[in-house]
C-alpha cells in the first residue's frame, strides 16, 4: 500500500511540473513523426478543462478538441512549444 501512495505522488507531481508549461495562449506544433512530412499543424490553448487536460484550437480550421496535458512534450506523438504567451 506504501509503494502504491508513493507512485501516486510522484506521479502527480510529474502531471504538475507538465501542467506548468503548458499556458493558455501558448501555440504548439504537432510532432508526430506520422505527419512530419506532412504541412505542420499547429494549435493554441484555449482554456484549462481541468488540471490534467485543455482545450486547443486547430489554427487552420478553428476546429477545437480536449488533449491532455501530458502530450505537450517534444516526443514522437507529442506537441513541441512554438510560440510562448
Amino acid at each position: 500500500m506504501i509503494n502504491f501512495v508513493i507512485l501516486k505522488v510522484i506521479k502527480e507531481h510529474n502531471w504538475r511540473d507538465k501542467m506548468n508549461n503548458v499556458k493558455v495562449g501558448q501555440t504548439w506544433q504537432d510532432w508526430d513523426v506520422r505527419f512530419r512530412n506532412h504541412a505542420p499543424r499547429y494549435i493554441k490553448v484555449i482554456r484549462f478543462v481541468n488540471d490534467l487536460k485543455v482545450q486547443v484550437e486547430n489554427q487552420d480550421t478553428f476546429r477545437r478538441t480536449i488533449i491532455s496535458v501530458c502530450r505537450f512534450k517534444p516526443t514522437s506523438n507529442g506537441y513541441r512549444l512554438i510560440k510562448e504567451v
